[in-house]
């Protein structure tokens, strides 16, 4: 179809060229015809008001006084033949009375049919004849208050078809190239506003078709072809001076943005005078003061400073070196502005004969043309830019899910272990510091959670899920996790309510959740001293919608009154200097604002600098409860604690169910979370162990982790439903994996996962999803007593490891020796140089990378630094496809990695 395409283009423009060459080139073949349109040329006589009688000829201009009424008199011709039907006269904005014989016969005024004006506006009068006026007394009177009193152009004798054929011959041209024009005008208008709305940006296209526009405008309304055209002459001859004022302002306006505002001031003050001058004209004629006829000189001045100026501001674009980026324009600007100086001269010394705009038409189609070139350049450039900027958005992506993925994994291991320091230990102090532990590492989580929610936002993959929820059971949750922070600071925090909340909304309540809760940890953080209020309200509208209000208070620093305009900006906080100390990435409020508007809700803030703030949030909610909530603070408040005793929330010795992960440490921390459930859990270490015990045993779920080597998470499940002899089609498989990045749920669960949890794994959320797919049948629900078992604590080992920061790994692992040790002894079984060198030797480098980043991350646990950091350099060289580095290296890492395991069991 391309070549079809081109083939059609190609055709029509040698149809065109052949038929212009051919009028041009070729004899006349055409007759004549019987066309009688000639110049009358008689003998007239001026009479003046005092009887003198002048010998004059027309076309001429002569000495008559403003509104005086100079006549002029001859004799028809005695030989008028049948073609002889009519004489045309043309009125230069005068009134006119034909009379033959001293009868009235024709006459012309625009007195009677105006709204505004001195004089009445160009016209062509026709005078029909009959054969006995032949040798009858013709007189003419014309009058004008103006420069135009004595202007007596050129009168035609014949028939009216063929006086307009010879009008539209001398003149159609020019009433063409502005029907054109109009065309064109309006056509870059369009196209520049479509495309101004995809691609969100000002096209500058769009001020040239709005110049063009005007310039088609003034050419057809000023032609002589208007009377044919419009039934009032005067508003249509009023446009025509209008238009002449205006034009300069899409031109200004045009150049402006091209030079990229650099000269705005004085842009501003060349528009400001042609605004001015078209207003003043204006209203001089709506006064019939001065007609805009003869204002003329002064808006053709203002036209003529316009295109000065703007040749002015070009020199200076020159002569500083800022041209680069618009030569074409520069040529075409050139071309229209030489082209119009011309045509401006001329409209002023032709004002009394015909007038044609064919010149500034000329001019202004080249520029315009130029202009279109120079828009598709820019607009290619931005095409290049969108798709860069594309790339730039998945490169983004790619980042978020690594940035999730390393420091996830991790997390993972550190709250994991924590967990079971705090299910285990009966030592206070150990208590407190797993506490610490557990604190700083949900503050990590959620600084990661804010930069993942605002990368769903922004991509617009954050949805809002509604719900039916308690209210009591929301503000209960916003109570305990935000009056331990309070307390800490020694705060008043107080929650307040009108007893009149419905008990029960439909709504998100993850989502306000997560807005109250930002709301709350801004204010706690942010207020050193006093009290923080979070109160509920609300509004019925109708049956059955509602408006939930909520407004949190402080007597925190509070924000000046110029730091509100920005308040909710991304990654923006207010008084860097003097909050530098608080936690937080600047994005709260953001989320919170987007998240409101997700819903519908609007959010504000007043605030009063040393004072306090006060944020209010209004959403509307769905009513599906009849019943009130009451006093929250005197009925459903509880105390919060730091972090509350674990007791299991269920047991299932009969449950079983398979865990598959290739990091042995992330084995251990899941068995741990678990052990107290009484579950039966298998576990597997790659993709190939999975399908194995899928075949030979039956569970009620599977966890599958996503980053593995060999065979990832994706590529096992898509084996175990292709599998013949699986004996677990029907179970559930979840996606355990620390790539909690914009979109990853929805696109496993495409993937044929049946639900999806992040890492770093929480013990509740874990015992919740299992809950959640284990069949009821199998679950018992046990008493909140019981004891905890202490974890065993082995002897002192590091002072064989000096080879190793053991400050740094035993960090790693909740400053706990026993789980130091334990991880150590992970690391000699993984044995991971060798896949790693399996995976070189096949050129497998997609399997090299995965295998580098375990032994990356699991060196960095134990202390191996440099290994660590070795590891990370092949990863990202394997990863971004730099074999050689992998190839100069890759054995050198391997002796050491080897030899650092010969250290490790001898010293152990």
């Amino acid at each position: 179809m391309k070549y079809i395409k081109y083939t059609f283009i190609i055709l029509v423009l040698i149809g065109f060229v052949y038929f212009v060459a051919g009028q041009l080139l070729l004899p006349r073949e055409t007759p004549n015809g019987n066309y009688n349109c000639q110049e009358f040329i008689a003998d007239w006589t001026w009479i003046k008001p005092d009887g003198t009688r002048i010998a004059i000829t027309i076309p001429g201009t002569y000495d008559a006084a403003r509104n005086e009424i100079m006549t002029v008199e001859t004799s028809i011709p005695e030989d008028l033949g049948s073609n002889i039907k009519c004489l045309q006269f043309s009125s230069s904005r005068q009134d006119m009375q034909i009379f033959v014989d001293g009868v009235l016969r024709q006459q012309y005024s625009t007195a009677d049919t105006r709204w505004f004006g001195k004089t009445s506006s160009g016209a062509y009068v026709i005078l029909e004849l009959d054969p006995a006026d032949a040798g009858k007394k013709l007189t003419v009177t014309f009058q004008s208050d103006s420069s135009y009193s004595g202007v007596l152009r050129t009168i035609y004798y014949g028939d009216k078809m063929s006086m307009w054929i010879k009008m539209f011959k001398d003149y159609g041209a020019e009433l063409i190239v502005g029907f054109i024009m109009l065309v064109l005008g309006i056509a870059a208008s369009i196209i520049s506003i479509v495309l101004r709305h995809i691609y969100h940006k000002q096209i500058n296209l769009e001020y040239l078709g709005w110049g063009t526009t005007i310039v088609a405008t003034w050419i057809i309304f000023n032609s002589i072809f208007r009377q044919l055209m419009f039934s009032n002459l005067s508003t249509a001859s009023d446009i025509t001076f209008l238009t002449v004022t205006l034009i300069p302002i899409p031109y200004l306006l045009y150049l402006n943005s091209v030079q990229s505002r650099r000269y705005q001031k004085w842009y501003s003050i060349a528009g400001g005078i042609v605004v001015a001058d078209s207003v003043i004209c204006s209203l001089l004629q709506v006064t019939n003061l001065v007609d805009f006829s003869e204002s003329i000189k002064i808006i053709l001045i203002v036209c003529l400073s316009a295109i000065a100026f703007m040749g002015f501001t070009i020199i200076c674009d020159i002569k500083k070196g800022y041209t680069r980026e618009y030569r074409l324009i520069i040529i075409g600007i050139c071309g229209a502005c030489l082209f119009a100086t011309a045509q401006i001269i001329l409209y002023y010394y032709q004002i009394e004969t015909t007038f044609s705009g064919i010149l500034i038409a000329l001019g202004l189609i080249i520029l315009l043309f130029l202009a279109a070139i120079s828009t598709v350049t820019d607009l290619f450039i931005m095409e290049q830019e969108k798709k860069q900027a594309i790339l730039s958005n998945q490169a983004k992506a790619v980042f978020l899910a690594n940035m999730s993925h390393e420091i996830r994994t991790p997390i993972n291991a550190v709250l994991g272990m924590d967990e079971m320091i705090l299910r285990e230990s009966t030592e206070e102090n150990v208590q407190e510091y797993a506490k610490d532990i557990h604190n700083a590492g949900r503050t990590l989580l959620t600084l990661i959670n804010d930069i993942l929610d605002f990368s769903k936002i922004e991509s617009g993959k954050l949805e809002i899920l509604p719900s039916e929820y308690d209210v009591s059971s929301l503000l209960n949750d916003c109570y305990n996790m935000t009056a331990t922070r309070a307390k800490a600071k020694n705060l008043d925090f107080q929650i307040e309510n009108s007893p009149d909340i419905p008990k029960r909304l439909f709504g998100d309540e993850i989502r306000i959740r997560q807005i109250i809760l930002n709301l709350l940890n801004n204010a706690v953080k942010y207020t050193p001293q006093g009290r923080v209020v979070l109160t509920l309200n609300g509004r019925l509208v109708s049956n059955n919608q509602y408006i939930l209000q909520i407004s949190v208070s402080d007597t925190g620093i509070g924000i000046k009154q110029e730091n509100l305009a920005t308040l909710f900006d991304s990654f923006q906080r207010v008084e860097e200097k003097k909050t530098r100390n608080i936690e937080g990435t600047g994005l709260g409020l953001a989320i919170t604002k987007q998240l409101v508007t997700l819903m519908k809700g609007t959010i504000s803030v007043e605030s009063t600098y040393g004072v306090g703030s006060v944020f209010r949030v209004e959403l509307p909610q769905t009513v599906n409860c009849k019943d009130t909530l009451g006093n929250f603070s005197t009925i459903y408040a509880k105390p919060a604690s730091d972090i509350c005793e674990y007791h299991e929330s269920f047991h299932a010795p009969q449950g079983r169910i398979l865990m598959v992960d290739d990091i042995p440490i992330n084995l251990k921390v899941f068995k741990a979370l678990l052990k107290n459930t009484q579950l039966q859990v298998d576990f597997a270490e790659s993709g190939q162990q999975c399908l194995e015990l899928v075949k030979k045993n039956t569970y009620h779920i599977i966890f599958l982790d996503h980053m593995m080597p060999n065979m990832d998470g994706i590529e096992t499940l898509q084996a175990m439903q292709q599998l013949i002899e699986n004996k677990n089609r029907s179970t559930p498989v979840i996606m355990l994996t620390a790539n909690a990045i914009v979109g990853a749920r929805e696109e496993y669960l495409a993937d044929g996962f049946a639900d999806y949890l992040s890492k770093p794994v929480h013990a509740e959320k874990l015992e919740d999803m299992i809950l959640k797919y284990l069949p009821e049948e199998l679950v018992f629900y046990p008493d909140e007593t019981g004891t905890k078992p202490t974890l065993k604590t082995s002897g002192d080992f590091t002072d064989n490891l000096s080879f190793l920061d053991t400050a740094a790994g035993i960090s790693y692992c909740n400053n706990d020796k026993a789980v130091y040790r334990m991880v150590l002894d992970a690391f000699i079984r993984a044995q991971s140089h060798i896949k790693l060198h399996n995976c070189y030797k096949k050129e497998d480098w997609k399997g090299y990378s995965i295998e580098i980043h375990g032994i990356k991350s699991s060196s960095l646990t134990i202390g191996a630094l440099d290994i660590s950091a070795r590891a990370k350099a092949l990863e990202l060289a394997a990863k971004s496809g730099d074999i050689e580095f992998v190839r100069v290296n890759h054995d050198a890492f391997v002796e050491d990695y080897r030899k650092l395991l010969a250290q490790l069991e001898h010293a152990l």
